[in-house]
């Protein structure tokens, strides 16, 4: 799980980028971004082609025409292969989804057997469901708790909502199933069970869910924010690492250039005056 909730982040951070907007325009380094922008393009779209002529027709309207004729198709080039590449990363990102929804239920799913073999060893039980779909019906009343104590579990960690759940469980476990069309004791989406019945799946649904939770969505949103820590650590690093530099560039420049206070002198002239003084006893010594 932990595997496909790192697949869909990236997943979903390359689909993010075709939301954002880039400045087409800048005069300078340290200039605010300008309102003209454009979409994101990837670099695998982005072409530049460049219309040569001779010196003669550097003065013609039409070559001028022809100019911004080529770089508004290369422009229209750009924007549909983004649209393309983005329409690709949408398809990435909905299956990534749904492979972690299903991944989901079917470790649920293997728990529930496991813990319905104890407790059936403990507390045989009737009913009129084959083994197989008792174990389902058991997951079906897991999902209904999961969204009634722990919602977030479908909006934040899995990115969906119970009715989707629900939709993938059926494709996973009961495709064509006959007995979804029926509103009998045998349909476990609609069936309440005898009294007996029920005291068993509160057993088994209890345990599982207290596993699940813990080894997915609790344990998802500790890292999510052992993860957000480090970034904020990193960034208060960052700054901390910007202002040092700044302030060893300012005294570097207070040091090479004759702005220091009067009747101090600044590096290079305390320098200078070191060699000075060093030729000036070199001198001396000759002399003597």
């Amino acid at each position: 799980m932990l595997e496909k909730t790192r697949a869909l982040k990236s997943r979903k951070t390359t689909l993010a980028k075709f939301s954002k907007t880039f400045p087409t325009n800048r005069t300078s380094v340290n200039e605010l971004l300008t309102s003209n922008s454009s979409t994101y393009i990837p670099k695998s779209s982005r072409v530049k082609i460049t219309l040569t002529y001779s010196k003669a027709l550097a003065c013609e309207a039409e070559i001028k025409d022809l100019q911004e004729e080529l770089k508004q198709t290369t422009n229209d080039f750009g924007k549909k292969v983004a649209y393309i590449f983005e329409r690709s990363a949408k398809l990435e990102e909905k299956h990534e989804r749904i492979w972690q929804i299903q991944t989901f239920l079917q470790y649920c799913h293997k728990l529930i057997q496991g813990f319905m073999l104890i407790e059936q060893h403990n507390n045989y039980i009737e009913s009129t469901l084959t083994a197989d779909h008792f174990e389902l019906w058991i997951l079906i009343t897991l999902l209904r708790t999961i969204r009634i104590n722990e919602p977030n579990t479908y909006t934040v960690y899995l990115d969906t909502d119970y009715d989707e759940v629900i939709d993938e469980f059926i494709k996973l476990f009961l495709p064509n199933d006959p007995t979804l069309e029926k509103e009998d004791e045998n349909n476990i989406t609609t069936r309440y069970g005898t009294e007996e019945e029920q005291d068993f799946i509160i057993s088994v649904k209890g345990k599982v869910e207290e596993i699940i939770l813990a080894s997915t969505f609790y344990l998802q949103s500790k890292l999510d924010q052992e993860e957000e820590k480090q970034i904020v650590t990193s960034m208060i690093t960052a700054k901390y690492k910007h202002d040092e530099t700044v302030k060893a560039t300012e005294a570097k420049d207070l040091a090479i250039h004759d702005i220091s206070p009067i009747g101090q002198s600044n590096m290079e002239q305390h320098t200078k005056n070191l060699i000075k003084t060093h030729l000036k006893g070199k001198r001396k010594r000759n002399n003597t």
